[in-house]
């Protein structure tokens, strides 16, 4: 009798283990996802600002197309694992110059604006030494097919968008200078133009760190706009466009985070890695070698994906939402996701990785707020000391504009902390 029950225990165990190394096939969902995460063939803006870092004397597209082929090539001889994800970069003792000082300084920070406004020699002075990277940044905005064409993996080298900027703040240098030069009209209608163009970068960026670059920019040019605008008592004509969902879109940027988990996901598929944590205990005498079956039989890797993919489809489906629903859904956050016997692993990784994407919509969102200040306030005669008149784009009643920094700005109220004042406009020094 105990000689069965032996063998049932034993085949039972057999029929478990060969179970538990099933996976689950990718959800469609997922494989959408992959596909639009592929890196595009082609993309002269992405190249470009590869290499914007090219020495004075050298073309950054041809600097762009070599980096990008050696990138190329590292990604192709990469595996997970590998202590570094190395190409032959360009040299940093030949990169174009990047501005620094105080016309350089964050433009939240106390004492910024007035610095560059205040500042005509050192703005002088900057837009002379730093004329070819002006030039640059302006045939990099002029050219409006940025795609990224690295692959999405946790290892990413991202283009030098320091370079995009310290060089969006010397267009703003220029403007002042304009301005100051009995040229404020022309200041507005560069400024202007200029904000349009980036906000067709920010429609095409295809990365959270794309999205969020491009949004402080617009956010320091409407800033600098409404600083011209409240000196020269200029009328605008145009209101600034509400920002469009193609803009805020955060879809392909989360098909990246999809295949990054994919990428690394699929390179820990039975592989001993999945436990290194339980070697870090051991006595480095003793071996520790986790036989594939077990690491199969706790981890998944399509199960993990499929598991972690419907965390960036909720994202993504939080970006599209109307800035007033945005406000419920941050009160509604999403709860960790239930643990699967089957892949336990995967499931711990997963809620532990998640990162909160709210932090990267909010900001879409507070730009839209800052828009909003704008558009009601710029062709006031003297800003009165009632803003209740301001309508606030994330709630549906008025009422919530205050000044803030002693009157040097007008912001509305969010759901989230807004530390880089995108939801203020600043209107005085």
């Amino acid at each position: 009798m105990f000689k069965k029950i032996l063998i049932g225990i034993i085949l039972f165990g057999i029929i478990a283990a060969l179970l538990l190394q099933i996976d689950d096939d990718l959800d469609p969902e997922v494989a959408i996802f992959l596909e639009q995460a592929e890196p595009a063939k082609h993309s002269d803006a992405y190249v470009y600002l590869l290499g914007i870092v090219a020495a004075e004397d050298e073309e950054p597209l041809e600097l762009g197309n070599q980096l990008l082929n050696a990138m190329r090539q590292a990604e192709d001889g990469y595996k997970f694992g590998d202590e570094t994800f190395e190409f032959e970069a360009y040299p940093e003792d030949k990169k174009l110059i990047l501005p620094t000082g105080e016309l350089f300084c964050k433009s939240w920070q106390e004492g910024c604006w007035q610095a560059v406004f205040d500042n005509k020699h050192e703005r002088d002075q900057a837009l002379k030494t730093h004329a070819v990277l002006l030039q640059r940044y302006q045939t990099f905005i002029k050219t409006p097919d940025y795609q990224t064409l690295s692959k999405p993996r946790l290892t990413e080298v991202y283009p030098p968008f320091q370079y995009l900027l310290k060089a969006n703040r010397l267009v703003i240098l220029s403007a002042i200078n304009k301005m100051q030069s009995a040229k404020p009209a022309l200041a507005v209608s560069e400024l202007t133009e200029h904000i349009t163009s980036l906000r067709q970068h920010l429609k095409s960026a295809d990365t959270v760190i794309g999205k969020m670059i491009f949004t402080k920019m617009i956010s320091d040019n409407i800033d600098a706009l409404s600083l011209i605008i409240q000196q020269q008592d200029i009328a605008v004509n145009d209101a600034l466009p509400p920002i469009s969902l193609p803009e805020r879109d955060l879809e392909i940027a989360m098909a990246r985070e999809v295949a990054m988990s994919y990428e690394l996901y699929s390179s820990l598929d039975r592989s001993p890695e999945i436990f290194a944590h339980a070697k870090e205990g051991l006595d480095n005498n003793n071996s520790f070698e986790t036989p594939e079956w077990v690491a199969r039989a706790a981890f998944k890797p399509n199960m993990s994906v499929n598991q972690a993919s419907l965390f960036y489809k909720e994202t993504s489906a939080r970006s599209q939402l109307a800035q007033t629903e945005f406000v419920f859904a941050v009160v509604e956050r999403a709860q960790p996701q239930k643990l699967q016997i089957k892949n336990w692993v995967g499931s711990i990784l997963n809620n532990i990785a998640k990162p909160n994407f709210d932090q990267y919509i909010a900001p879409l969102f507070d730009l839209n707020a800052k828009i909003a200040i704008f558009n009601q306030t710029a062709n006031k005669v003297e800003l009165p000391s009632d803003l209740s008149y301001i309508q606030n784009p994330y709630y549906e009643t008025g009422g919530t504009a205050y000044y803030s920094e002693e009157g040097k700005s007008i912001c509305l109220t969010g759901p989230l902390n807004d530390d880089e004042k995108l939801r203020c406009l600043r209107v005085k020094f």
